[in-house]
């Protein structure tokens, strides 16, 4: 089946379109297309004797995009990107402690909208990591910093309660954000499972 034009052309389509996720599991998944492609074209020959059934098989699923997102929830995202996505947060969190004021408050929420976004995205492993990552990263280096260079420190900027509060924040949010995404496959899972049940 997969040298048929049309469906190597859409299965190439959805493969581009898994973006983030491990090349195993773009394997896996657009193996598990493939065979319902060939399922549901032999379905078709047998009840309509079609000379296109293939072409009404692919007619049955959603755009490549489509599979792509919902690939993505269901395999989740590649290692590598995972962290990267971790290693970009705990860069960015370096510039978060208030060494330079007017850096400290550009970066602080550009970092949070960063750590948050992609933990809801991610699932809960990622977010542990994000947040963590995150509030260690800016407490190693402000500790480092003003040990080693106290005056260093700006007195007018936001003071240790502040640092420690989005600290905490930080590791929370990303925490929530990661549950929520549990939820949500949780709940994808079941619909799915009651509609086959239907």
């Amino acid at each position: 089946m997969a040298k048929d034009p049309e469906v190597k052309t859409f299965l190439k389509a959805v493969e581009g379109s898994m973006w983030g996720m491990s090349g195993e599991d773009k394997a896996r998944a657009t193996e598990d297309i493939e065979k319902y492609l060939r399922r549901t074209a032999a379905e078709f020959e047998k009840r309509t004797h079609a000379d296109n059934a293939m072409e009404l098989a692919v007619s049955t699923l959603p755009s490549p995009e489509v599979i792509g997102t919902g690939c993505r929830r269901l395999y989740g995202y590649g290692l590598d990107v995972k962290m990267g996505l971790i290693a970009v947060v705990c860069l960015l969190s370096l510039f978060t402690v208030p060494v330079y004021p007017l850096a400290s408050v550009l970066t602080l929420p550009i970092t949070f909208f960063i750590a948050v976004l992609s933990a809801r995205e991610m699932g809960i492993g990622t977010a542990a990591g994000l947040g963590l990552g995150g509030a260690l990263s800016r407490s190693v280096f402000a500790y480092m910093m003003f040990t080693m260079a106290p005056d260093s420190y700006d007195p007018g900027g936001p003071g240790l309660i502040y640092f420690a509060a989005t600290s905490v924040l930080f590791v929370v949010a990303s925490l929530i954000a990661g549950l929520v995404h549990e939820e949500d496959m949780r709940r994808a899972v079941m619909k799915a499972t009651t509609k086959m049940e239907g």
